[in-house]
Protein backbone atom coordinates (compact mmCIF):
# COMPACT_ATOMS: atom_id res chain seq x y z
CA UNK A 1 0.00 0.00 0.00
CA UNK A 2 2.72 2.57 1.05
CA UNK A 3 4.33 1.37 -2.55
CA UNK A 4 1.25 2.48 -4.33
CA UNK A 5 1.12 5.52 -2.38
CA UNK A 6 4.78 6.57 -2.79
CA UNK A 7 4.48 5.77 -6.89
CA UNK A 8 1.40 8.19 -6.70
CA UNK A 9 3.27 11.21 -5.63
CA UNK A 10 5.78 10.35 -7.58
CA UNK A 11 3.65 11.31 -10.74
CA UNK A 12 2.05 13.68 -9.05
CA UNK A 13 5.20 15.80 -8.46
CA UNK A 14 6.77 15.18 -11.71
CA UNK A 15 3.49 15.45 -14.27
CA UNK A 16 6.33 15.53 -16.84
CA UNK A 17 5.46 12.72 -19.96
CA UNK A 18 2.38 11.14 -21.57
CA UNK A 19 1.22 9.97 -17.92
CA UNK A 20 1.66 13.24 -16.62
CA UNK A 21 -0.44 14.86 -19.02
CA UNK A 22 -3.18 12.44 -18.61
CA UNK A 23 -3.22 12.93 -15.18
CA UNK A 24 -3.10 16.90 -15.26
CA UNK A 25 -6.17 16.47 -17.85
CA UNK A 26 -8.03 13.72 -15.09
CA UNK A 27 -7.97 16.09 -12.34
CA UNK A 28 -9.50 19.33 -14.36
CA UNK A 29 -12.15 17.12 -15.31
CA UNK A 30 -13.07 16.13 -11.93
CA UNK A 31 -12.44 19.64 -10.63
CA UNK A 32 -15.33 20.67 -12.95
CA UNK A 33 -16.80 17.85 -12.24
CA UNK A 34 -17.01 19.58 -8.67
CA UNK A 35 -17.20 22.83 -10.05
CA UNK A 36 -20.92 21.82 -11.83
CA UNK A 37 -21.93 19.31 -8.91
CA UNK A 38 -21.20 23.10 -6.69
CA UNK A 39 -23.36 24.91 -9.11
CA UNK A 40 -25.97 23.26 -9.09
CA UNK A 41 -26.41 22.73 -5.15
CA UNK A 42 -26.43 26.55 -4.61
CA UNK A 43 -29.43 26.45 -7.68
CA UNK A 44 -31.33 23.74 -5.53
CA UNK A 45 -30.97 25.49 -2.24
CA UNK A 46 -32.08 29.18 -4.02
CA UNK A 47 -35.18 26.91 -5.52
CA UNK A 48 -35.74 25.49 -2.20
CA UNK A 49 -35.52 28.56 0.00
CA UNK A 50 -37.86 30.24 -2.12
CA UNK A 51 -40.36 27.78 -2.01
CA UNK A 52 -41.03 27.18 1.26
CA UNK A 53 -39.14 24.45 1.94
CA UNK A 54 -36.31 25.23 4.49
CA UNK A 55 -38.69 25.78 7.49
CA UNK A 56 -39.83 22.26 7.07
CA UNK A 57 -36.31 20.78 6.38
CA UNK A 58 -35.40 22.72 10.13
CA UNK A 59 -38.44 21.12 11.61
CA UNK A 60 -37.95 17.73 10.34
CA UNK A 61 -35.14 16.88 13.30
CA UNK A 62 -31.37 15.20 12.63
CA UNK A 63 -32.47 14.72 9.01
CA UNK A 64 -32.85 18.13 7.96
CA UNK A 65 -29.89 19.27 10.32
CA UNK A 66 -27.52 17.15 8.77
CA UNK A 67 -28.88 17.71 5.32
CA UNK A 68 -28.43 21.37 5.90
CA UNK A 69 -24.83 21.02 7.16
CA UNK A 70 -23.91 18.87 4.02
CA UNK A 71 -25.31 21.77 1.84
CA UNK A 72 -23.09 24.00 3.82
CA UNK A 73 -19.88 21.63 3.62
CA UNK A 74 -20.42 21.86 -0.01
CA UNK A 75 -20.83 25.58 -0.65
CA UNK A 76 -17.86 26.41 1.58
CA UNK A 77 -15.86 23.99 0.67
CA UNK A 78 -16.83 23.24 -2.93
CA UNK A 79 -15.66 26.52 -4.47
CA UNK A 80 -12.26 26.32 -3.01
CA UNK A 81 -11.89 22.50 -3.93
CA UNK A 82 -13.08 23.41 -7.72
CA UNK A 83 -10.62 26.16 -8.34
CA UNK A 84 -8.08 24.85 -6.42
CA UNK A 85 -7.89 21.09 -7.80
CA UNK A 86 -8.13 23.24 -11.20
CA UNK A 87 -4.64 24.64 -10.69
CA UNK A 88 -3.14 21.47 -9.44
CA UNK A 89 -2.60 22.25 -6.15
CA UNK A 90 -2.67 19.76 -3.43
CA UNK A 91 -4.43 21.34 -1.37
CA UNK A 92 -7.34 21.21 -4.42
CA UNK A 93 -7.12 17.11 -4.23
CA UNK A 94 -7.45 17.04 -0.27
CA UNK A 95 -10.70 19.18 -0.09
CA UNK A 96 -12.16 16.86 -3.05
CA UNK A 97 -11.56 13.65 -1.61
CA UNK A 98 -12.88 15.09 1.48
CA UNK A 99 -15.76 16.56 0.07
CA UNK A 100 -16.86 13.08 -1.79
CA UNK A 101 -15.75 11.16 1.61
CA UNK A 102 -18.51 13.53 3.24
CA UNK A 103 -20.94 12.81 0.44
CA UNK A 104 -20.71 8.97 0.49
CA UNK A 105 -20.99 8.85 4.24
CA UNK A 106 -24.66 10.92 4.10
CA UNK A 107 -25.95 9.22 1.20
Amino acid sequence: MTTVIMAMGCVAQTLGGPVGNRMRILLRIIAAIVGIAVLLTLLMVVQFAFSGGLTALLHSGAFGMTTLAGWLVILTAGPLASAQLWRLRRVGLYLTTFLCAAAWLTT
